[in-house]
């Protein structure tokens, strides 16, 4: 990823934080907000980041919260550090800050739309930044970067090429995104549909509409379905099966698997197991719903990962020398885990999807000292370890309306001695994602 996409996505907040010591007084500023009117139509996603709300929401948690001191040292350090962030770049980091993808002609691109405080200093500084494959465009206030990520069929995206699509989103405003509300912090958009993240204390909420019809094979008749019952660790029951959540199952348990069309998991921990592989095993119950009739018994004695699955027997089998149990409940749907079956916790469900629990039970990897050690030396993991020990609870729920469109709540609720968005900046800072 080009430098400037770093600066594009993390620098906002550093620049932010460093205009809170030498420019306060910025914060009551009135910013123009042109950039969101050349959202592309067709793109694929789109991030769209309050900066003048993240400002004066991470003010007041960095004035509300002694232990964050370290972790305002460290940004300030990373900003410093970056030669390149000393030059003006002529961005207004206190007004919305546009990220977006875009798929077109065989080529995956990721582009940021800016508004500009000095378009000359943008055009004149941004540019050393860039990798090869990127191009920029400034419109009056409005600046745009554009960068190709990857190659879905053909040659690289030319020079020409790029410059030709950038004048294109510069000169077609589309105008579609609207908010009147002052607290929402982020809008999230994908395949049409916008999703509004804000902060209410403690508390990271998400509400919206999402578009499902692009993420799984077919819309499931949700009612025939039943789920596990809730036992307050970390549960997920989903009617929503992507694609590549399916393909990634199917490539784990063994290529023979029916596509599936329900999921429903009770976990209850996390270990590192050195058998025949280093894999880490959930400790789980699950309920699968097949789109085509299983008999479990023959798909387990016949898997291709003969190497992980062994000793079948009438009711359990062993995954990585560990033990589970399993019950055939019908032609199509299948229990299986390490608590033997219960009809009790089987339960009626009309939601589409429905989590909640803990996310530490999820990081908190049992193991031996020398597995575990070397799996926390992983920036990602030893970051979204950190991060689950600063989250509380979480629930999430989607509803649905029709076939292909459902409303979307959820909660992260932090604990009382950490900060929402401090706590998901150390995250960003330290999981490498950004570099």
């Amino acid at each position: 990823m080009g430098r400037v996409f770093k600066v594009v996505k993390v620098l906002f907040l550093l620049a932010m934080l460093w205009m809170i010591i030498f420019f306060s007084q910025f914060i009551t500023s009135e910013s123009l907000n042109t950039n969101t009117h050349f959202i592309p139509e067709d793109a694929e996603l789109a991030l769209v980041f309050d900066g003048k709300q993240l400002m004066e929401q991470l003010t007041n948690d960095f004035a509300l919260t002694k232990q964050e001191d370290q972790l305002f040292s460290e940004i300030l350090n990373l900003f410093e550090s970056d030669e390149d962030s000393k030059d003006n770049l002529g961005i207004d980091f206190l007004s919305n800050i546009v990220l977006f993808t875009l798929d077109t002609n065989g080529h995956h691109l990721q582009g940021a739309l800016l508004n500009l405080s000095n378009s000359s200093n943008f055009d004149a500084n941004v540019p050393s930044l860039l990798s090869e494959n990127s191009t920029l465009l400034s419109l009056e206030n409005v600046g745009l970067i554009l960068q190709e990520k990857g190659i879905i069929k053909g040659t690289r995206i030319t020079t020409g090429e790029l410059d030709q699509l950038a004048e294109r989103i510069l000169s077609q405003p589309t105008g579609h995104f609207s908010s009147n509300n002052e607290e929402i912090l982020l809008k999230y958009r994908m395949n049409g549909r916008w999703i509004d993240v804000k902060q209410e204390g403690n508390t990271i909420a998400i509400e919206g509409y999402i578009n499902y019809r692009e993420m799984h094979q077919s819309i499931p008749e949700i009612m025939n379905y039943r789920v596990l019952r809730n036992n307050g660790n970390v549960h997920l029951s989903t009617h929503i099966i992507p694609q590549v959540v399916d393909d990634q199952l199917r490539s784990l348990l063994g290529d023979s698997l029916p596509a599936i069309r329900s999921i429903s998991v009770n976990l209850y921990g996390m270990e590192l197991v050195n058998a025949d592989k280093i894999m880490l095993v959930p400790d789980c119950d699950v309920l699968l719903y097949f789109g085509q009739p299983i008999n479990f018994k023959d798909f387990l004695k016949n898997t291709t990962q003969e190497d992980l699955i062994g000793d079948v027997t009438e009711k359990t089998f062993t995954f990585n020398d560990v033990q589970f149990q399993y019950t055939q409940l019908s032609d199509s749907s299948v229990y299986f885990g390490q608590r033997v079956y219960s009809p009790e916790d089987i339960i009626k469900h009309a939601r589409v999807l429905e989590a909640s629990g803990s996310p530490s039970l999820i990081t908190d990897v049992q193991g031996s000292a020398l597995l575990t050690g070397g799996l926390n030396m992983i920036p990602l993991f030893s970051a979204s370890k950190q991060l689950s020990k600063d989250i509380e609870h979480f629930e999430m729920t989607i509803t649905s309306l029709d076939s292909t469109t459902g409303t979307l709540k959820a909660s992260i609720e932090f604990k009382e001695d950490t900060s929402p968005l401090s706590g998901i900046t150390r995250f960003l800072l330290n999981s490498d994602l950004l570099d």
